[in-house]
């Protein structure tokens, strides 16, 4: 009992904290979950061993597999509409759940087949479980891999515009070339983070950075901060920021964030304003060569937080910065 209302305390708030990264990361997510099953499994396996620490472990086990619960329920629709070519869902779902009944059962089949042989020794059974486990990650982390999505997380777009950068403005890799480069297990490193939708980080700007940024995004729906301290950019969105003004925000902080990688000791004001008379040319150019290449520009998995902003016709201050 207690080791359920653990999970089901787990189940809750994995959901609360991780719910959105399931569809911008759901490839690393996916395989955490088949690891993180496995690892389960064996808490299961060899929990009679520790009398004393069986409930503590069993209560470890449960809240596993309640991160495994939810990161396969959340992933799995997209997995299966990124697979549905023909919008046939439905059909591809039906097919999926086919599958896996057919799995089970060849391996219920074979544990009958296994089990008298396995019986004989512990150490054939561990040898068993372990040997099977390395086979269904590996299994798993090829199907991830295989995986090729044409809509933009932030991973899979930088990798495609730190290549347009650096080839001269006149290159965008492919789809699945892109998506060979993503990482599945590790986040990517990046020197600089963006954090889109985010709210104003009050302890970090000042009224005169507040007034800068003004003058340079008036007339726009989004406005970036850079903060060395926390190596982040953060982009400000208005209420009417729509999905290709995220794309544009994202592809200006991308930008920032190279050249600031490129121009060591620049006037970071400075860059921006360069960035900014960039931006048109450079952001319709990468478009034109993406759409090219096959990525979907009608929608993004960036993890645009809630966060608003509005900036009131008045004279520019913090205090006039409503958060919504």
């Amino acid at each position: 009992m207690f080791s359920d209302g653990v999970g089901m305390i787990g189940r809750i708030v994995f959901a609360w904290a991780q719910g959105s990264d399931l569809d911008c990361d759901l490839k690393r997510w996916r395989l955490r979950a088949d690891i993180l099953n496995d690892v389960a499994m064996f808490l299961d396996v060899c929990s009679p061993s520790f009398g004393h620490y069986f409930v503590y472990i069993v209560c470890l086990s449960a809240l596993l597999k309640a991160v495994v619960g939810i990161a396969g329920v959340g992933t799995r629709p997209a997995i299966i509409q990124h697979q549905a070519r023909r919008n046939n869902i439905g059909d591809v779902a039906a097919k999926d759940s086919s599958q896996e009944t057919l799995v089970n059962l060849a391996a219920l089949m074979t544990s009958l087949f296994l089990m008298p042989l396995l019986n004989r020794s512990p150490w054939y059974s561990w040898t068993a479980f372990f040997l099977l486990a390395f086979i269904h990650i590996f299994a798993n982390y090829c199907a991830v891999r295989a995986l090729s999505m044409e809509t933009f997380n932030q991973s899979r777009f930088h990798l495609a515009v730190n290549n347009f950068f650096s080839s001269g403005y006149t290159f965008v890799p492919s789809v699945g070339t892109v998506n060979s480069r993503e990482p599945v297990i590790f986040s990517l490193f990046r020197p600089w983070k963006l954090e889109i939708g985010s709210r104003i980080p009050k302890q970090h700007l000042t009224g005169d950075e507040y007034q800068a940024l003004r003058s340079l995004y008036d007339k726009e729906v989004y406005s970036l901060y850079v903060n060395d301290l926390g190596g982040k950019i953060y982009i400000f969105l208005s209420q009417t920021a729509t999905q290709e003004d995220v794309m544009r925000a994202a592809f200006e902080g991308e930008l920032v964030a190279y050249r600031l990688g490129a121009r060591k000791g620049y006037p970071q004001l400075d860059l921006m304003r360069q960035a900014r008379l960039d931006l048109d040319d450079l952001f319709a150019r990468f478009q034109k060569l993406a759409q090219a290449e096959g990525w979907d520009f009608s929608c993004n998995y960036f993890g645009v937080k809630e966060w608003r902003v509005t900036w009131r016709n008045a004279p520019i201050s913090t205090d006039h910065v409503t958060i919504m």
